[in-house]
């Protein structure tokens, strides 16, 4: 087994200045020569802290009532998308790519997304230049990553040494790279959301472990003595459930996540014969977390933007969670 090689904060602080350093010359470029840029973003509203913690009690269920389970997470409620195009869009795209931290009550829990697609059109030596560009904030971008990952195993003490060394830093911004195309020959860009659930697998040991933790939270479900038996009581009627199944038994947390936008971009050239399939040409769907660039790319395709968040459809499960408050599923129902 290869030994994970460990880094310091001066490695965190070095790599996370190279990153900046990156941003900063592919910024210079792009305000360089706005000229040859054609810009569609669409701005979110912004999540602010407030939201954030309600989303995160809701969606963990750590501190509802035990018998609240049929609470809805605060995710699906219907927003306004705001189109931008022209130089506004190009100013708050520049903006973005060196945006890693949280400002004006933003949530240092959420990645500030600003979808878009950002076309430009320019010589041969420039096209050269933002290829060089991006290619160098994206590589010094998986450095950061990794070096943030070697900083220690556990993830909470990896974030205390990220936000004691840089206070407010949101990681995935800060590392996420950048898709770029070049010279594509692009049939359609089309913007739209999609919903899927975080799903994680648990060994039975590790379930019984995350119920036992859950009395550590009993204060948080109930005001008097009564309502602490209670929550104690169905605990252990949890905990007898789990008991129930073999030892090599595996289960999941399935939980709702937020609507993410997503961008499918369809190219005039032919999928992968491995690809299953009707489809005859190559599509790519790129979550749409920051504008993505198109440059000298063919640009008469057919676009279509990001629309309002119309809020999530209940979809009824066929299949019942086996612990409603932990969201805890049988990975396999044929296996009992």
């Amino acid at each position: 087994m290869e030994q994970l090689i460990k880094t310091t904060r001066g490695d965190f602080k070095f790599q996370y200045n190279e990153v900046l350093n990156a941003v900063d010359a592919l910024t210079f470029a792009l305000k360089e020569n706005t000229d040859s840029i054609g810009a569609d973003i669409f701005v979110l509203p912004t999540i602010t802290e407030d939201i954030a913690k309600t989303r995160s009690l809701v969606q963990s269920r750590i501190r509802l009532k035990f018998n609240d389970e049929h609470q809805q997470a605060l995710l699906d409620a219907p927003y306004d998308v705001i189109h931008q195009t022209g130089n506004e869009a190009i100013r708050k795209t520049i903006t973005h790519i060196g945006k890693f931290r949280a400002q004006h009550n933003e949530s240092t829990r959420y990645s500030i997304k600003l979808p878009g697609l950002i076309n430009v059109q320019c010589d041969f030596a420039y096209m050269q230049r933002l290829a060089t560009l991006f290619d160098n904030l994206n590589a010094e971008k998986v450095k950061l990553k990794d070096v943030i990952h070697r900083l220690a195993k556990s993830v909470d003490q990896r974030f205390e040494i990220v936000h004691d060394t840089e206070p407010g830093l949101i990681f995935p911004m800060a590392t996420r790279t950048h898709p770029v195309f070049i010279q594509k020959d692009i049939l359609s860009a089309r913007f739209s959301w999609e919903h899927k659930s975080q799903i994680k697998t648990l060994t039975k040991q590790q379930v019984i472990e995350k119920i036992d933790r859950s009395l550590a939270y009993a204060p948080n479900h109930c005001n008097n003595t009564d309502s602490h038996a209670g929550f104690a009581l169905h605990i252990q009627e949890e905990r007898k459930l789990i008991c129930h199944y073999s030892s090599d038994t595996l289960f999941n947390i399935i939980r709702k996540a937020p609507a993410t936008p997503i961008l499918k971009l369809r190219f005039n050239e032919p999928k992968n014969p491995n690809n299953s399939g009707t489809e005859m040409t190559l599509r790519k769907d790129l979550h749409a977390h920051s504008p993505v660039f198109l440059i000298n790319c063919v640009d008469t395709f057919k676009f279509k933007p990001l629309g309002d968040y119309a809020g999530r459809k209940e979809v009824v499960s066929k299949v019942e969670p086996l612990i409603p408050r932990l969201h805890i599923y049988l990975k396999d129902q044929n296996k009992q």
